[in-house]
């Protein structure tokens, strides 16, 4: 069972909170919901969902984008460039940060496109471009080592959602999460620019 502790943040004193607990994060994992997302035009970020470990215990926090909050707070630990973002669809959940609120979310570790890649490459038929599965995977081993490269895709397996991503790794794992966010993008760390 997973052991985490879950802080809903409706006022601006848990927000400040929350914020200077970020700041020691090395990678916290980001996910949004919107209302009316169907329509540009009243689109509004509703949560903002944040989750990062403090020592060796998850810590989720839920932030009521809609509560009137100064959201500019979130600016520091979200463009941090010391802190990976792990974002199941970046490029959705980045834009929406970015049109609403003028956050650029950046490193960003997008794992909707890290489990494509790694079906890509495990699927029947893959080796019918060898040059580009071979030449990733090859990227892989010498960025993060062969023995991490297969645990970065197995965490991501079990990783659907960007909240999990964090959640997913241990102690052991963290380790992983650095060194993928000083490689400078690849094949598993996927630094994503959000749209201007």
């Amino acid at each position: 069972m997973l052991d985490f502790n879950l802080k809903l943040v409706g006022g601006p004193q848990e927000l400040i909170a929350l914020t200077a607990r970020l700041e020691s994060a090395p990678a916290l994992a980001l996910d949004i919901e919107t209302v009316n997302w169907w329509d540009r035009r009243v689109e509004r970020v509703a949560l903002i969902q944040l989750a990062f470990r403090e020592g060796h215990r998850l810590r989720v926090a839920v932030v009521d984008a809609l509560a009137g909050l100064d959201l500019e707070r979130l600016r520091a630990p979200l463009e941090s460039g010391a802190v990976t973002k792990a974002i199941h669809n970046a490029a959705y959940d980045a834009t929406r940060l970015l049109r609403h609120f003028r956050i650029r979310a950046s490193p960003i570790h997008d794992t909707m496109l890290a489990a494509r890649r790694r079906e890509t490459l495990l699927a029947p038929g893959a080796g019918a471009d060898p040059p580009r599965s071979t030449a990733r995977q090859g990227r892989t081993a010498r960025r993060l080592g062969p023995a991490s490269a297969h645990r970065e895709a197995t965490a991501l397996r079990g990783a659907g959602r960007g909240l999990h991503a964090v959640a997913v790794r241990g102690p052991d794992d963290e380790g992983v999460v650095r060194r993928l966010s000083t490689a400078g993008g690849g094949p598993v760390a996927t630094n994503v620019a959000a749209a201007k």
